[in-house]
């Protein structure tokens, strides 16, 4: 990859004209992006200058949102428009909520009635309802058509369409029914539409949440699935535009979870609101561990040894905590944890992972600190060395169990109370954890080795 990113970035720079527009358009669009952002924005405005807009959209499509409207932006506004009318319609909508206002408006005021009809079609719609994310790229034909009739508007406008294989059937502008293109091809040319297709196809409401298309889509298997509104053919989302939700949100959630907001470079008042909040809050929590550690204070006097394996108990309980809530918060983002039925089974299933996993890293904890007791010739005096190990693997057990299951069950509460998981569970959990795991570590200390041991 990183050879082909140099032979364009060697084109870019020692050819000019016909010939550098010859030789770039030889090259994939999404090799052709990775050169671009690799050069000054000078060499990266001279190639989209010499491309026409179709050439210069599909390369654009491998940039992100916010680096796609930069390039728009330094182009003139009918360059800019021209290029905004060969993207994808939920894609150009993205883009342009992101140019400046001034040039935003100097650049719609360019792009053809029609197009600017459908892109204000798909603005109206919140960037979480279904319809954000629909296309107009799509092949429709009428149910009164016969076969014939049918493969002459598919052949017609097969070269302009993103998805050919699922052919939607109107009646009017109310969907009908679908009808593989395959099938159509087969047909005998007299056949009626309507006698093919098939009307029990699977849709959703321009106005559904995005996460539920996206659900329907990786559920179905479906290549794209339709958006209606009032029964009404809106636009189509494809398994493309599914997959870069879920590529969003995943990315999304792991940058509020390191306190990352909208990209690398984080401004003093995101800090303040993403970060400094929850660790304030965490500062506070943490006085609550440290209560916890005082009260019991006579323990860790009369066995001192106990102080050596406690960061080893936090630490693997903060572990399992945060794997857990790893997979909670993706799993929410992704809609998995839509009803009730859902989130007992991902709990089940979490709870029964941290039993198996506990288990075998409490034998490993409890044989590991013999070994080391052993080695260092720790003693206490009135306790053995078994059972000094056996408190410290059983509290291992005891937190891998309890933080596996916190680190799910808290973000889905938060997402239950509306407040967003990725950025309240981590601190949140991390502080709780802490507390649960000295309570049980120093509690099983009592129980076994004074109460049980008779010191």
């Amino acid at each position: 990859m990183e050879d082909i990113t140099k032979l364009i970035i060697e084109v870019i720079e020692n050819e000019s004209g016909q010939s550098l527009k010859e030789k770039i358009l030889e090259y994939h669009p999404y090799d052709v992006a990775q050169a671009l952002s690799q050069v000054d924005d000078d060499l990266r405005d001279k190639v989209f200058s010499l491309l026409d807009a179709s050439e210069a959209a599909d390369i654009l499509e491998y940039y992100n949102i916010g680096e796609a409207a930069d390039i728009l932006e330094d182009l003139d506004a009918k360059k800019s428009s021209e290029i905004i009318s060969n993207m994808e319609l939920d894609d150009a909508v993205d883009v342009l909520n992101e140019i400046d206002e001034d040039k935003k408006d100097e650049i719609v005021e360019n792009i053809d009635s029609d197009v600017k009809e459908d892109i204000l079609e798909v603005a109206k719609y919140d960037e979480n309802m279904a319809g954000s994310i629909m296309t107009d790229n799509y092949l429709s034909i009428d149910v009164n058509m016969n076969v014939g009739q049918a493969m002459q508007r598919v052949v017609k406008e097969s070269n302009e369409q993103e998805v050919i294989d699922i052919i939607f059937v109107l009646d009017g502008e109310k969907l009908v029914g679908t009808i593989d293109l395959k099938d159509l091809i087969i047909a005998r040319k007299m056949e009626l539409v309507k006698d093919l297709m098939d009307t029990n196809f699977k849709f959703i409401e321009a106005h559904d949440d995005v996460h539920k298309a996206v659900e329907m889509i990786k559920e179905y298997n479906l290549l794209a699935l339709p958006v209606i509104e009032d029964d009404n053919l809106k636009g189509i989302i494809t398994i493309d535009d599914a997959i870069d939700v879920v590529d969003t949100e995943n990315k999304d959630d792991y940058d509020k979870m390191a306190g990352i907001v909208g990209n690398n470079t984080i401004s003093f008042k995101d800090v303040i609101k993403s970060r400094l909040m929850w660790l304030i809050i965490l500062l506070i929590l943490s006085f609550a561990v440290s209560s916890v550690m005082d009260g019991f204070g006579e323990i860790i006097a009369s066995i001192t040894p106990l102080v050596f394996f406690q960061s080893l108990i936090l630490d693997m309980g903060g572990n399992a905590g945060t794997q857990s809530l790893a997979t909670t918060v993706v799993e929410i983002s992704g809609g998995e944890l839509d009803n009730s039925k859902k989130v007992g089974k991902h709990l089940f299933k979490e709870l029964l992972s941290g039993l198996l996993s506990s288990l075998v890293l409490g034998i490993a904890a409890f044989g590991l600190a013999f070994g080391f007791i052993m080695l260092r010739g720790i003693s206490v005096e009135g306790i053995s060395n078994i059972m000094l190990a056996l408190v410290i693997g059983l509290a291992m057990m005891s937190a891998l169990v309890i933080s596996n299951f916190i680190g799910s069950l808290v973000p889905i509460v938060l997402y239950k109370l509306h407040i967003d998981p990725a950025v309240a569970s981590g601190p949140f959990i991390t502080t709780l954890n802490d507390i649960i795991s000295v309570s049980i570590y120093y509690s099983l200390a009592y129980l076994i080795l004074i109460v049980g041991g008779g010191l």
